[in-house]
């Protein structure tokens, strides 16, 4: 790192220290196209303006965020320096990424090359922050963001800063049309890597700039809430951002001295439906000034008469509204008035509608485990979901912030229940959090309560009940059943006992026919096809009809700590059909553990398939390994699957077997462990390890 980063960082805490806000509020600004020159001086202002509101308001707005075009452009270390010399004065922590014109040059000198961090992290008390650079100009380090973002481990909400916003409204044109942030992403791969990454890690919040203009909206794609805040350079924009029950809410500001955010109802968009009402609940709002306030007001519709508000202890000041009063998918707007004692008074309008749907409660979710201690032990969680609007379409179980498993229901149905086998055995011994999620067809999201759950190395005489946090920031308070789960049928042989991992021990294990279930799916069924679970070959094809083969070995011989030397699979080809070279299999690790009910629309008799066929790359199977694997010749092949090994031995994955495909319009099949005609051809994996 350079001198100047070193002297700012002892100035004010950057990325990578906790923060703890004073109240839920913080400052977010953008596009700030600060740079050391007589062209400049109207945006040094700007900052410095703000700079010194800031700190006025320090007791109040617990921190601030700048989402990137710190400088309008690098030609010399200087045109950075104004920027960090400003911000070094602010009392309270001040976190930001770049943006594109912080690599915007013309001699080579930027944000990167002066040593900046491209990939910033910090917490506060309720939210950790990700940073990432700009895609089209910093090629994306996705080891190191992914890493990141799973150092949170599920302990709080996680906000993403991307200098460029993943969705723009309709009305917000760029260049006289509409924006493209996929260009600005710089590709659609790119842009499918962040949606995994945040799907994968239950990114909450995704805070931008790079437009210039401030909008609040929901992704209801990926299910995270996408604010962008107007610029600082030009218009002296602002957001005082503030959370309520664990979403952000965002208030437009400029320099003033009296900032308001409506957090309730959220602010209505009408491209993605984000803040549309649909249960009864009051105005609330968020003030922060340094002057005394003498009255807080507000009032629904331009023609409506203003009530007053009252200080709750949250902070916000509140008012019952009748929602019912108003016309059903309508547009209006709720205006917020506010006076000081010393005469300043501020008004704001924030858009709102009521859905048709109205009263449309959100459902309530529960979650419970059984015993799960022991280093080889599979514990039981079942999830599960009420909801009298039956508009429920999606579930998720995450496990220290990871997601391990998926639901997803076209609608109509008011209930649920869902399982899942979580392997403990490669498990960090000590607490680890477990969370269910689910989301409606309105992109509400529901979360349940968190349970923490000790994973230990031996059985306790007594099961104890499983602990469960609240969680504040989720509404409704979620119900927590403690009625023992039931098993989801998964058959899987008696594990045995892992030993220690003693350095310098190498060992070899075979797996075949008595440590192995193995089975294939298909789209549209042929006459053969009425017990895949029991069938002798195992097929696969991306032909007429489409077949899939799935494999699962028992690892638990192998100790923890071990790290793969080697892991060779033997397979006997059947039969095959080419089409212009030998068929090629991809395989990868299974991302939901199978039964015998496993068929194309489900993996067992709980869980579904994301996507049909086991389709989903990153949910149904893990996108990253996948082994490509051209067959040699009818007769045995030897495939490494030291990747996918690794992947669960050395990286604590579970291990729910693999997934066998076919891309290339060509098939091949081969015999199963069902095979007892000839037992030297059933697949037979071969694993060497060594303690280190």
């Amino acid at each position: 790192m350079k001198k100047l980063f070193i002297l700012i960082v002892s100035l004010f805490v950057f990325f990578g220290s906790e923060a703890r806000a004073a109240g839920d509020s913080f400052f977010h600004i953008t596009d700030t196209h600060v740079a050391d020159d007589s062209n400049h001086v109207g945006q040094l202002t700007n900052l410095t303006n703000w700079v010194n509101t800031a700190n006025k308001l320090q007791d109040q707005v617990g921190f601030s965020i700048n989402t990137g075009d710190l400088a309008d452009f690098v030609s010399k270390k200087s045109d950075l320096e104004v920027y960090f010399n400003q911000v070094a004065r602010l009392i309270k922590s001040h976190f930001y990424i770049p943006g594109n014109h912080d690599y915007q040059t013309s001699n080579g000198v930027t944000y990167g090359t002066l040593g900046y961090e491209n990939y910033g992290v910090s917490e506060t008390t309720n939210w950790y922050f990700v940073g990432s650079p700009p895609a089209n100009t910093v090629a994306i380090d996705w080891v190191k963001l992914e890493a990141n973002l799973a150092a949170n481990k599920g302990r709080k909400n996680i906000a993403l800063l991307s200098h460029y916003p993943f969705n723009t409204p309709s009305w917000l044109l760029c260049n006289g049309g509409p924006c493209n942030t996929s260009k600005w992403i710089l590709t659609e791969d790119n842009s499918s890597k962040f949606r995994n990454l945040m799907d994968k890690y239950d990114v909450n919040t995704v805070l931008s700039g790079h437009v210039h203009a401030h909008y609040q909206m929901i992704d209801k794609t990926s299910q995270f809430d996408q604010l962008s805040a107007g610029d600082l350079e030009k218009a002296n924009a602002l957001s005082l951002v503030s959370e309520y029950e664990g979403r952000l809410f965002s208030g437009f500001a400029k320099a003033w001295n009296v900032f308001i955010t409506i957090v309730s109802p959220g602010p209505y968009d009408g491209d993605s439906g984000f803040g549309k009402i649909y249960e009864p609940g009051p105005v609330k709002v968020k003030v922060v000034t340094d002057k005394e306030v003498s009255e807080v007001s507000y009032k629904i519709g331009s023609y409506g008469t203003y009530g007053s508000m009252s200080l709750n202890s949250e902070g916000l000041y509140e008012a019952n509204y009748d929602w019912n009063k108003l016309s059903k998918n309508s547009w209006n707007y709720v205006y917020v008035k506010v006076k000081t004692k010393d005469g300043t008074l501020r008004e704001v309008k924030q858009a709102i509608q009521v859905a048709g749907e109205y009263p449309n409660k959100v459902p309530s979710v529960n979650i419970t485990s059984s015993q799960g201690v022991g280093v080889t032990s599979m514990m039981n969680i079942s999830v599960g979901y009420t909801d009298d609007g039956a508009d429920t379409t999606a579930g998720v179980l995450y496990i220290d912030g990871i997601k391990k498993a998926g639901w997803t229901w076209s609608g109509g149905n008011k209930t649920s229940s869902n399982s899942y086998v979580w392997y403990t055995g490669k498990e960090n011994s000590g607490e680890h959090i477990v969370v269910y999620k689910t989301s409606d067809k309105f992109g509400r999201r529901t979360y349940s309560a968190k349970q923490n759950i000790v994973i230990g190395t031996t059985y306790p005489s007594v099961t104890p009940e499983p602990t469960v946090t609240p969680e504040p920031s989720v509404t409704p308070e979620p119900t927590i059943t403690t009625t023992p789960i039931p098993s989801i049928g998964v058959t899987l042989p008696t594990p045995t006992p892992s030993m220690g991992c003693e350095t310098g021990t190498t060992g070899t294990i075979v797996i075949g026919q008595t440590g192995q279930k193995d089975s294939y799916i298909f789209n549209v069924a042929k006459a053969d096809d009425t017990t895949p679970w029991l069938s002798k070959i195992l097929k696969v094809s991306a032909t007429y009809p489409q077949y899939r083969a799935i494999e699962w070995f028992d690892l638990t011989q192998i100790p923890q700590g071990a790290k793969i030397i080697s892991a060779e699979l033997k397979i006997f080809i059947n039969s095959w059909y080419q089409n212009n070279g030998n068929p090629i299999y991809k395989i990868a690790p299974l991302g939901k553990v199978f039964d015998e009910s496993v068929n194309w629309e489900k993996a067992n008799q709980s869980r579904s398939w994301t996507v049909k066929g086991a389709k989903q790359a990153n949910d149904d199977y893990w996108g990253t390994p996948v082994i490509n694997y051209q067959l040699t010749n009818w007769g045995s092949n030897t495939v490494d699957v030291k990747s996918i090994i690794s992947y669960w031995i050395e990286e604590n994955h579970d291990n729910a077997g693999m997934l066998f495909w076919e891309d290339d319009g060509r098939s091949a099949s081969f015999y199963s462990s069902e095979y007892l005609d000839d037992v030297t051809k059933t697949p037979v994996l071969t694993v060497s390890y060594k303690c280190q």
